[in-house]
């Protein structure tokens, strides 16, 4: 709707403008010739921070206006699990440890070495995934499940968050919304990860599910049939 569409794009510019405003902020600041070395190194920090979180913004709506036109592709090759399993551990450990979560991963044995997918993609969703569980997480934990059933794969990414009512949960696969605005500001975001990564699961012919309850944290569980597109 229109009305969803301006608030978006209010969002949006309110998500840009803010990591652009510590950049231009800090990288003036970093002309004071009396910094101490510890001063420059935070003020740097920042402004490093600050330009990934505004690249990926970009990303994110570079990515939402590939899907609306039809634009975006998914591959089919071979991967070898463990190799999209160690980037996703690694990722989410470190998102984890800055936010001082408990963190694990479980894997059901046996799943396949190889699967026929497209890894960037993948990890595209995963890396989504974790992220939100680790931004709508203060304290607690968050756990990541692999296993194999009925011929696909399936990952679950779990946390102990602030969770979604029935109607939240309705809403944050819609286009531009997300759970509530308050939320957003609160904890940043363009609330376009979960749409983009619904998108691209639908692409890769898979299944995204959500099971939250208010106060007690999410699970969003991607089930991926091993080959998708047609292929065999």
């Amino acid at each position: 709707s229109e009305k969803a569409k301006s608030r978006f794009l209010a969002n949006m510019s309110h998500e840009i403008r803010t990591p652009m405003t510590a950049i231009l902020g800090y990288s003036e600041a970093l002309q004071d010739k009396n910094l101490t070395e510890a001063q420059k190194d935070n003020f740097l920090n920042t402004v490093i921070r600050s330009g990934k979180h505004l690249l990926s913004v970009i990303n994110d709506i570079l990515d939402i206006s590939k899907i609306e036109s039809s634009k975006i592709e998914v591959e089919s090759i071979d991967v070898e699990v463990v190799s999209i399993l160690s980037d996703l551990d690694d990722y989410a450990r470190l998102h984890c440890k800055e936010k001082g979560l408990s963190y694990q991963l479980q894997i059901q044995y046996p799943i396949p070495s190889v699967i026929k997918t497209d890894p960037t993609r993948l990890k595209q969703v995963l890396f989504n995934l974790t992220n939100n569980a680790v931004k709508f997480t203060s304290n607690g934990w968050v756990k990541i499940e692999v296993s194999f059933a009925y011929d696909q794969m399936i990952f679950s990414v779990e946390d102990s968050g602030i969770g979604l009512d029935r109607d939240e949960q309705r809403r944050i696969f819609d286009a531009f919304t997300q759970a509530d605005t308050s939320t957003t500001r609160l904890f940043g975001g363009t609330g376009l990860g979960l749409l983009l990564t619904k998108c691209l699961v639908d692409m890769m012919s898979g299944d995204l599910d959500v099971l939250s309850f208010p106060g007690e944290g999410s699970a969003f569980t991607v089930s991926l049939p091993l080959e998708y597109g047609g292929q065999d």
